[in-house]
C-alpha cells in the first residue's frame, strides 16, 4: 500500500516537473519572407552531371513581408523555413529526379545552402519538397540583390521541358 502512493506521488512529481518548464515560454516572434520564381527544367539533360538552373537578381523587399511597426532591422535572424519544387503541369511528376539542392549567392557572399533533398523517392508525385537547412542567411537578405542557384542529378532524363515553381520561404525572427 505505502508503495503504490510512493510511485504515484514520484509519477505526479516527474509529470509536474516536465510540464512546468514548458509554460509561459517566450518563443521568438517569427514573420514568413516567401520567394515564388518560376523556371524550365530543359527536356533531354543527362544523368551523369549535376544541372544547374540560376536565378539572378532577385531582390529580398524583405520590408515588405513584415507588419507595420516592424522592420527588416529588428529581424535578428533569418533561416530557411521551406522550400517547395512544383511542377506546374500538374501531371507530370517529379521522380526522375535523383538529387536536389537550392543554394543563394550575392556578389559580395560565396555560396550557401538553403534546402536539400538527397534522394527523392522514385514514386514522387508533382511537388518535390526539400529540407530547409539550419543556416543563417540574414547577410545574403539584406544585401540589394541575390542570386538562387537550383542542382539537379537526375535519375533518368527529364522526358519534356518542365515548368517548375520554386516556392521559397525564410523565417524571419524578432528578438
Amino acid at each position: 500500500m505505502i508503495f503504490k502512493n510512493i510511485f504515484k506521488i514520484l509519477f505526479i512529481t516527474i509529470l509536474i516537473s516536465l510540464l512546468l518548464p514548458s509554460c509561459n515560454r517566450d518563443e521568438p516572434q517569427g514573420y514568413d519572407i516567401f520567394y515564388n520564381n518560376v523556371f524550365e527544367i530543359p527536356a533531354g539533360l543527362n544523368t551523369i552531371e549535376t544541372h544547374i538552373i540560376r536565378i539572378n537578381d532577385i531582390s529580398p523587399n524583405i520590408n515588405d513581408f513584415l507588419p507595420d511597426g516592424i522592420q527588416e532591422e529588428d529581424l535578428v535572424s533569418i533561416t530557411p523555413k521551406s522550400i517547395r519544387l512544383i511542377s506546374q503541369d500538374g501531371t507530370l511528376e517529379l521522380g526522375f529526379v535523383e538529387r536536389a539542392f537550392l543554394r543563394i549567392e550575392t556578389d559580395d557572399l560565396s555560396e550557401k545552402e538553403v534546402g536539400y533533398r538527397e534522394i527523392v523517392p522514385e514514386n514522387t508525385n508533382n511537388i518535390l519538397d526539400l529540407v530547409a537547412s539550419l543556416g543563417e542567411m540574414k547577410d545574403y537578405l539584406n544585401a540589394p540583390r541575390f542570386d538562387l542557384m537550383v542542382r539537379f542529378n537526375f535519375r533518368i532524363p527529364p522526358p519534356e521541358f518542365i515548368p517548375i515553381r520554386l516556392e521559397v520561404v525564410f523565417l524571419g525572427r524578432t528578438e
